[in-house]
């Protein structure tokens, strides 16, 4: 499976732009991105996610997610996890109310919880600078619409050598034409020197083709 991952999530894209980027706003912007999600919510769908974390210029761990729905109410999670060395995978089935838990290479089992999280990030205090923008693309020879979301803003760690920092997040996602998104990256970090943080790759697929999720035996 971690293969798996490795490959849906670091796919190269081959893209010609053929026309310059021009700005919109945040309202032409979101006009675009929450229809996409909500309609992808009404899809059978595979979600994969990597998220690198660097310190001091090196890579630090890894988060990898793999989330997948088939509609009305069956969901498969993966997350595997690397942090010095060492790798641990947790597994997770939800069908109906009936949640299904695995970790590593132990049993299956019922649980009456939630045995896996959900991947998060840091933020900042107060949007100091917010740019938004478009430009048409072709991606594999498809053409698609590239959005980027670019802003700073100030650290709100207190009392760490983070505190007041200067942060960034830059954010693109390519969109279809048929109005889903196929690809998002990310990448956040300081200012003054740009120093990043952490970058995210997500890829998605709507009604993949064998999609099936059972309870586990």
């Amino acid at each position: 499976m971690k293969s798996v991952l490795l490959i849906a999530i670091c796919g190269l894209m081959t893209a010609g732009v053929f026309a310059q980027s021009r700005s919109i706003t945040e309202n032409e912007y979101n006009a675009v991105w929450r229809p996409a999600t909500e309609k992808a919510r009404t899809l059978n769908r595979r979600h994969v996610q990597r998220i690198e974390d660097y310190r001091d210029g090196k890579l630090f761990s890894t988060n990898e997610w793999q989330y997948e729905y088939v509609l009305p109410d069956r969901i498969h999670y993966v997350h595997i996890e690397t942090y010095e060395g060492k790798t641990t995978r947790t597994e997770q089935i939800n069908i109906g109310k009936s949640i299904y838990c695995k970790r590593d290479d132990g049993k299956w089992h019922v649980d009456f919880e939630l045995c896996i999280g959900g991947s998060f990030g840091g933020a900042g205090n107060g949007i100091s600078k917010q740019t938004f923008s478009v430009e048409d693309v072709i991606v594999d020879g498809k053409p698609m619409k590239r959005y980027q979301r670019y802003y700073t803003s100030i650290s709100i760690y207190p009392e760490t050598p983070e505190k007041n920092a200067v942060l960034f997040s830059d954010s693109t996602f390519w969109l279809r034409d048929d109005g889903l998104i196929t690809r998002q990256e990310i990448r956040t970090g300081k200012l003054n020197p740009e120093v990043v943080q952490d970058k995210t790759i997500e890829t998605y697929e709507y009604e993949p083709k064998g999609l099936q999720i059972d309870a586990p035996r």
